[in-house]
C-alpha cells in the first residue's frame, strides 16, 4: 500500500511538474505524441530495459461505472525485473517530489491530470500480477478516467496487432503454400506438402 500511495502522490505532482516528452531536436509538435513513450518519457524509461520482456505481460483495461480497472498478468520470471523497474520509477518520483520538471508521455500526463482532479488509485498485488483501480465520485473526473481507459485500450490493441504482424513476417521465412499445395521456400524452390503426391 505504501508504494501505491507514493505512486498516487507522484501522479498528483505530475499535474504541475510534467512536460511533454518530444523527440530530441524536435522543435514543433506536428503529430500526436505517442500515448506511452518508453524512449523519451522519464517515468516510462524506468521500464525501458525490459521492454521486450514486457511483451510477455498480458495487460487488460476495463471501463467500470466510476472509473477504470487495469489488470496485468505476468510470467513468474518477470516479477523480479518489475520490482527493479518500480525502484527506478521511485527515483523519478523523488525528483518529482523535490519539484523538478520531468519529461513525460501523454499517458503519464493524463495520470497526473486525473489524480490532480481528485481521482483515487488503489493497487492490489495478485499471485499472477496486479490489479489497479482508478475511480472518482465526480462525474467529470469519471469521464476523464473513461477517456484515459479508451486511449490505453487503443494503445494495447495497436501493440497487439503489431506483434501479430511481426509474427506473420517471421513465418514468411518458413515458406508459403500455393493453390496446388506446393510449399515454396524463399529461394523459389518448392516441395509438395501433400503426402503421396509427386513433385
Amino acid at each position: 500500500m505504501k508504494k501505491s500511495i507514493a505512486i498516487a502522490l507522484a501522479a498528483t505532482l505530475l499535474s504541475v511538474t510534467c512536460v511533454f516528452a518530444q523527440q530530441e531536436g524536435e522543435k514543433t509538435q506536428t503529430a500526436e505524441p505517442p500515448w506511452i513513450d518508453m524512449v523519451n518519457c522519464e517515468i516510462c524509461q524506468s521500464f525501458a530495459f525490459m521492454e521486450k520482456e514486457m511483451a510477455n505481460i498480458k495487460w487488460e483495461t476495463y471501463i467500470i461505472g466510476n472509473g477504470l480497472m487495469s489488470i496485468s498478468v505476468m510470467p513468474e520470471g518477470l516479477k523480479e525485473p518489475m520490482v527493479k523497474a518500480k525502484k527506478e520509477m521511485e527515483k523519478t518520483i523523488s525528483r518529482i517530489e523535490s519539484g523538478e520538471n520531468v519529461k513525460c508521455c501523454s499517458f503519464c500526463q493524463s495520470m497526473g491530470s486525473m489524480m490532480g482532479q481528485g481521482a483515487k488509485m488503489e493497487e492490489i498485488s495478485t499471485i499472477a500480477g496486479d490489479v489497479q483501480l482508478i475511480t472518482s465520485d465526480d462525474p467529470k473526473v469519471v469521464e476523464q478516467i473513461h477517456a484515459h481507459a479508451k486511449k490505453t485500450m487503443e494503445y494495447h490493441n495497436k501493440k497487439l496487432k503489431e506483434l501479430h504482424e511481426h509474427a506473420g513476417h517471421d513465418n514468411d521465412g518458413k515458406g508459403h503454400h500455393d493453390k496446388d499445395g506446393h510449399e515454396h521456400d524463399n529461394d523459389g524452390a518448392h516441395s509438395d506438402s501433400k503426402a503421396g503426391k509427386g513433385g
